[in-house]
């Protein structure tokens, strides 16, 4: 369901340069395994890499070799990326200042960008936990609708 989504916003929002956070390092490397298999070009970022595969993989983001980075909290941590156009937390995470940590990612250097977060009823609290903590509501999408129901979106601008 999640992936279906994530196709249908890499395809319909105008993505030129997104990342693309997971909560572990299997289903980071998985994800880009994924998208890669579905002609997109992405790369994963997470714990499990050398510095070197590391230091790749950002190179290639950065160059625009891939146009998806799909990385877990502790991987992306002083990650500072120009040109990012998106931020979608696959993974809802688990605290609110992950949270604020990965969404500031898009939207740099005085340019627009767009967040969403990918979310199921288990993870309603955290989602309340979030807003809490920003002092304002989270603008909220369903996909419900889309393949079977479950997961919602939701965004920042």
């Amino acid at each position: 369901m999640k992936l279906d989504l994530l196709q249908r916003l890499l395809r319909e929002d105008g993505v030129t340069s997104a990342i693309v956070f997971t909560r572990t390092k299997r289903r980071a490397a998985r994800l880009a395994r994924q998208l890669g298999g579905l002609g997109r070009r992405a790369v994963a970022l997470q714990g499990n890499m050398s510095q070197a595969q590391r230091d790749r993989a950002m190179t290639g983001f950065r160059k625009r070799h891939f146009e998806i980075l799909v990385a877990t909290d502790i991987a992306a941590r002083g990650l500072d990326v120009e040109r990012v156009s998106h931020v979608i937390n696959f993974d809802m995470p688990s605290t609110p200042d992950a949270y604020t940590h990965r969404v500031g990612r898009t939207g740099r250097a005085e340019r627009e960008g767009k967040a969403y977060t990918f979310v199921t009823a288990e993870d309603d609290a955290l989602v309340r936990a979030v807003e809490s903590r920003m002092g304002a509501r989270i603008e909220r999408r369903s996909a419900g609708s889309h393949q079977g129901g479950g997961a919602r979106a939701r965004r920042i601008s």
